[in-house]
């Protein structure tokens, strides 16, 4: 986590506004990105960070899906700085 913060904050600049767009297989579920999927502790963890910087996660739908399962877990994350210009 601390190395995706370092990531995150080191291309998060106000001062050169610029469309942030962070996309991966993060392995963790949080119930606002997708509803049904209960809340882990990585997903608390990466919601935190992520909206600390102002980032949505934009996939609602699931990713991941098995016979008996589905989950949200492959997520893009984005933030529009032109709102911030």
């Amino acid at each position: 986590m601390r190395d995706f913060g370092h990531i995150i904050s080191s291309i998060n600049n106000p001062n050169n506004p610029s469309l942030i767009l962070i996309v991966g297989d993060f392995n963790a579920r949080l119930s606002s990105w997708k509803a049904d999927d209960p809340d882990t502790f990585e997903g608390i963890e990466i919601g935190n960070l992520t909206s600390s910087y102002d980032l949505v996660q934009i996939i609602s739908d699931s990713t991941h899906i098995l016979p008996n399962s589905s989950s949200c877990i492959d997520l893009i994350f984005i933030i529009d700085c032109i709102d911030l210009i």
